[in-house]
């Protein structure tokens, strides 16, 4: 799918619940650093625009290889101390916009 993307001149999009690891920004609980490299193995050389994960339970985001990486939660206990959120993504074949919007509980 990565070669068939490259070849239509697109940008690709990874969607897997887990991220990838990152030791240094401490994201640790994501993918094991044996399947983050072997992740970074298949995708190198083709152009990935983001990646979005879950897995973590918080949402924020950070750069992996150079991609946006952008984790989005929503548990029982989010309702409670602070609103939901989500991403809300804009994209065509170049380019992609993602921003956060907050959802709070007792929002109609």
């Amino acid at each position: 799918m990565l070669e068939e993307s490259d070849k239509a001149g697109k940008r690709a999009v990874i969607f897997t619940h887990c991220p990838p690891h990152l030791a240094e920004q401490g994201i640790t609980h994501s993918l094991t650093k044996g399947s983050t490299e072997k992740l970074a193995r298949i995708i190198s050389g083709h152009d990935v625009a983001v990646i979005f994960a879950a897995h973590i339970h918080k949402t924020f985001n950070y750069k992996w290889k150079g991609i946006p990486v952008f984790i989005a939660s929503l548990d029982s206990d989010t309702w409670v101390t602070k609103p939901a959120e989500y991403y809300f993504v804009a994209a065509n074949e170049r380019n992609i916009s993602v921003r956060k919007v907050e959802v709070y509980k007792n929002q109609k």
